[in-house]
């Protein structure tokens, strides 16, 4: 009695599917065991085992599938992330490329200031040179994980004290823009792109135009520290044979990367560069500068350099001097 009552007194426990576990145990033994065992433990007679037919089987119990849960109204689904969403704050994490999808705009001021004092040009005669102020902007587009496109115009408008400057036709160098970007290799401590594109070299009339190609690599040091290195080679397409300037220019930019903080960056290049007949002779560009992301659509960034550090060269008709740029850049 008292086996029979507490077995009776036990309560059954459920299993996943909503079964007691004495259910799903009768179950199990129901299927194994075989027709003729059912009803009675004697033996039946050789005669009666003859003559005797089996009984077929009952019919199969259909399982009922689990039913899917429904899926969520749009209103509770969970947003998937947009491409700016994915854009690091930090720069030295970010892709060479923007994701697909999102765009930067970029405004530019820039400050040139001529090196003091009466200036020789290739004529052999001394002129002075007047200080100018650019402004102007950019704007890439994703186009997929690993392409972009950019137009960049640096000089919309120009701004001088006098003449001769910056802003003069003869010596207006424009570098306007548009290129394409391919990264090539994207790993999480190395990348690399190349680029390539057709721009404004001079805006004098006729307009001079250039091509130019390069390849990029970018080297993260634990998550803080990026250096880069651009190999870029340039040359202009229609350059007059009297201007002595007719071969390409190659240019080496080393670009180290320091993330101070979540949001600030600080940075130094030097760049050496000259023409390929003249690599015996080449000119020195430092610059360094410092960036603040204020947030994933924001950023503003300020720097200086100047232009040639290293005694003149002979090839070199450019005005020496240095100059300053502030910049502000937007995702969406």
């Amino acid at each position: 009695m008292s086996i029979g009552l507490s077995f009776i007194l036990r309560p059954a426990l459920a299993d996943d599917g909503g079964q007691s576990r004495a259910d799903r145990r009768c179950d199990e033994m129901l299927g194994q065991t075989r027709p003729a065992d059912i009803g009675s433990s004697a033996a039946p007679t050789p005669a009666a085992a003859t003559n005797s037919v089996q009984a077929p089987l009952g019919p199969e119990i259909a399982t009922t599938p689990i039913a899917q849960p429904p899926p969520l109204p749009p209103a509770l689904a969970v947003p998937q992330p947009s491409p700016r969403d994915l854009w690091p704050i930090e720069y030295v994490l970010r892709p060479q490329t923007l994701p697909a999808g999102l765009t930067e705009a970029g405004v530019r001021a820039s400050v040139f200031r001529p090196q003091s004092g009466p200036l020789a040009t290739a004529a052999g005669f001394p002129y002075t040179f007047h200080s100018t102020l650019s402004l102007g902007l950019w704007v890439r587009v994703g186009l997929t994980e690993r392409s972009e496109m950019q137009f960049y115009a640096p000089r919309i408008l120009c701004v001088a004290a006098s003449d001769p400057s910056g802003c003069s036709d003869i010596n207006r160098f424009n570098a306007t823009e548009i290129s394409g970007t391919y990264g090539l290799v994207r790993s999480r401590m190395t990348q690399l792109k190349v680029f390539g594109g057709i721009l404004i070299a001079r805006s004098a009339k006729p307009l001079t135009f250039a091509w130019d190609v390069g390849t990029r690599t970018k080297i993260l040091f634990g998550r803080v520290v990026a250096l880069e290195m651009a190999l870029v080679a340039s040359r202009q397409v229609d350059q007059p044979e009297s201007s002595g300037d007719t071969a390409a220019r190659g240019s080496l930019v080393v670009d180290l990367n320091v993330q101070v903080t979540h949001h600030l960056l600080v940075f130094a290049d030097l760049n050496p560069y000259a023409p390929i007949d003249h690599l015996d002779q080449i000119a020195l560009e430092p610059s360094a500068g410092a960036s603040w992301t204020f947030s994933k659509r924001l950023e503003a960034a300020a720097s200086a350099g100047i232009y040639n550090v290293l005694a003149r060269r002979n090839w070199d008709t450019g005005v020496p001097g240095s100059y300053y740029v502030l910049s502000m850049r937007f995702w969406f």
